[in-house]
């Protein structure tokens, strides 16, 4: 029993041939991750994985191999960071998932205002709740427009709306007739309290949110997740 204790006791440190997937790897590509183009040397990754300087390229030569991790000089030293193409594939990554979140959130928005209204959304009420409900994946549940006038504010509203409306495929005589109807749009929505507007006089700003119970029932049913 002592001598398996022993085996077992030297394997963490080994490293093991054909397995470029290990727990340790992980930790060594996650924090290259989050170096970026800076990168990091050996010490620096020994420490974060919990192995020795001498290890840190063994553990990555199979990655090294597959062009996923370069290795230059710094003087006399190895500089390990993730290829630029690797980063551009996980930030194209991660910007997909957090757009099916966003998607997500914002029909389920939707779904919750329907209820709310007891009737369909149009198009750029369906829009307006999808913005709204983006905004909390931001940190901040408000959407905050300056502008000379709350008429001028709507403008700003508007062009971000005419945005999102072409994506869905819309003509533009089809988007125009959507961005006449926003004014009636946002008095409907607030009325039903589905979304909250305000226009500041003081400090010029038009200040929109979804209503509270919105976005209390949106984390009630999980999303958004911190």
């Amino acid at each position: 029993m002592a001598g398996r204790r022993v085996v077992e006791a030297a394997v963490p440190t080994a490293v093991v041939p054909g397995r470029p997937r290990s727990q340790r790897v992980a930790l060594l590509l996650d924090h290259l991750l989050a170096k970026g183009e800076e990168g990091a040397l050996a010490h620096e990754l020994s420490l974060v994985a919990g192995i020795p300087s001498r290890q840190v390229y063994p553990y990555l030569r199979w990655w090294v191999q597959k062009r996923v991790v370069e290795v230059s000089k710094a003087g006399w030293l190895n500089v390990y960071r993730l290829s630029r193409r690797v980063r551009r594939a996980l930030e194209e990554l991660l910007r997909l998932l957090f757009r099916s979140r966003e998607l997500r959130l914002a029909r389920l928005a939707q779904r919750l205002a329907e209820h709310r209204l007891m009737r369909r959304l149009s198009l750029i009420e369906a829009e307006v709740v999808a913005l709204l409900a983006e905004r909390l994946l931001s940190g901040s549940p408000y959407l905050r427009i300056r502008a000379e006038s709350r008429f001028h504010a709507l403008d700003v509203l508007r062009v971000k709306l005419e945005a999102r409306l072409r994506r869905l495929g819309l003509s533009p005589e089809q988007v125009a007739t959507q961005l006449q109807l926003l004014g009636e749009a946002l008095e409907e929505l607030t009325e039903a309290g589905v979304i909250y507007t305000h226009w500041d006089a003081r400090s010029h700003t038009l200040v929109l949110r979804l209503d509270r119970s919105i976005e209390e029932e949106l984390r009630r049913l999980g999303e958004p997740r911190g």
